[in-house]
């Protein structure tokens, strides 16, 4: 259900192939099963939202679970569209890759392409855990300096559970 609480986030969308929810100035995107360009669009207009009750800048936190399939073509453009319009109001972004099977390998090679095609206008790093992207997030700008990484860390592990439980997922 669109603006659900969960701990301290709002789940802005949720359904079963992703999650876009917001935090203070971080924006948390779950690729959970196909990566549509309905959810590019989606995390483009919660970012343009969020980037404007926060000038300062946004940090982006993107998780793309074990079972995320390879994003489209149409996809992979909107994402690429997306993430350099972000110029400006970005400030770093994250993206943790789950699991360690062949078909996160291709996702991973995919995004690397993404990066490759989009040049990323701001700091861009690929972590294995949630943890580790928040850490950096919070030692790599001063604008994360009222938070610390194990706030962010347990806000995600609360969405997730909630996602888990399907307490959150709007019906398709």
């Amino acid at each position: 259900m669109t603006g659900a609480n969960t701990s301290s986030a709002l789940v802005r969308v949720a359904t079963r192939d992703h999650v876009i929810a917001t935090w203070r100035s971080v924006m948390v995107l779950i690729f959970r099963v196909e990566t549509t360009l309905g959810a590019v669009e989606a995390s483009h207009r919660v970012f343009d939202e969020l980037s404007g009750s926060h000038p300062e800048g946004v940090f982006l936190l993107t998780i793309v679970e074990a079972d995320a399939r390879i994003p489209s073509v149409v996809a992979r453009d909107g994402m690429a569209d997306f993430l350099r319009g972000a110029a400006g109001r970005m400030s770093l972004s994250a993206v943790v890759f789950e699991g360690n099977n062949f078909r996160a390998a291709v996702v991973r090679s995919v995004v690397a392409g993404l990066a490759m095609l989009t040049n990323y206008p701001f700091p861009h790093k690929h972590f294995p855990r949630v943890e580790g992207a928040a850490a950096w997030f919070r030692t790599n700008s001063s604008l994360a300096n009222t938070w610390d990484e194990d706030e962010l860390t347990n806000v995600v592990e609360e969405l997730r559970a909630s996602i888990a439980s399907g307490d959150i997922l709007e019906e398709v």
